[in-house]
């Protein structure tokens, strides 16, 4: 499988997903909070998707 850099809008899009997570995690936001596992998650998968598909 060959690996191909991810666009500068979907890394933003992954990192910001995934540091919204964390913040959810060690302060209490509303919404945040509540969905911070899936925020990571969510991040991380936009992340490692867009590294394995070509032009993502």
């Amino acid at each position: 499988m060959k690996l191909s850099a991810p666009k500068k809008v979907t890394w933003y899009t992954g990192v910001i997903a995934g540091v919204l997570g964390l913040i959810g995690n060690w302060i209490t936001l509303p919404v945040v909070t509540e969905a911070s596992f899936i925020l990571v998650t969510i991040g991380f998968a936009v992340l490692a998707i867009s590294t394995a598909v070509k032009n993502m």
